[in-house]
């Protein structure tokens, strides 16, 4: 298991990934800040994510995850703490974007989060989709925090008709220009490009 420090090192290994593609063409003059440091840097991370980029002019909020090793699921945080009832950021975040990034592939999956959020608490007869997928303790990372997640197959996210989602291998040449990200109102691949 690794420690809460390696998990940070795996953060800052994939934003260094990111950070010349957000710079060099998905961010208006590369306008992009972190939400890591000072007096309300908690405060931003628990209600809108890690970063806030600008895109064709307005302001667009990402939260970003990272894992070393594909696993062919992300993992979405049910509960920050169990113990202490304390819902994880699929509850709480007021997010535009959802980056989760896989390093050994290099692969960036960038998903609309108010989408998916809806996606995954749309209710049929019996229960929400999201208590379809298998809760499972977070074990990856020792920490305090008692962390529970369902993984959720990338493949039923991107394949769903109901979440607007794309995939970038950083590094590699991408052929298309990646459309303009607006509003939560707006398209996450919108007709602006």
């Amino acid at each position: 298991m690794s420690t809460y420090k390696d998990s940070l090192e795996t953060q800052r290994r994939s934003f260094e990934e990111m950070r010349g593609w957000l710079s060099g063409s998905f961010c208006d003059d590369g306008r992009y800040v972190l939400t890591d440091k000072g007096r309300l840097s908690a405060e931003m991370q628990q209600r809108f994510g890690d970063m806030v980029i600008q895109r064709n002019g307005e302001m667009v909020w990402v939260e970003m995850k990272a894992e070393e090793k594909f696993t062919g699921n992300f993992f979405i945080e049910d509960w920050s703490n169990w113990s202490r009832g304390n819902p994880g950021w699929i509850h709480k975040l007021d997010t535009d974007l959802l980056f989760y990034h896989f390093l050994d592939q290099n692969a960036l999956y960038m998903v609309h989060f108010h989408e998916l959020r809806a996606w995954l608490f749309s209710a049929n007869d019996y229960n929400n989709r999201m208590s379809n997928y298998r809760l499972v303790r977070q074990k990856k990372c020792d920490q305090k925090n008692d962390t529970w997640g369902r993984l959720v197959p990338i493949r039923d996210v991107m394949e769903s008709t109901e979440v607007r989602s794309k995939v970038i291998y950083l590094g590699v040449e991408v052929s298309e220009r990646i459309p303009a990200i607006g509003a939560v109102q707006q398209s996450l691949w919108g007709a602006s490009q």
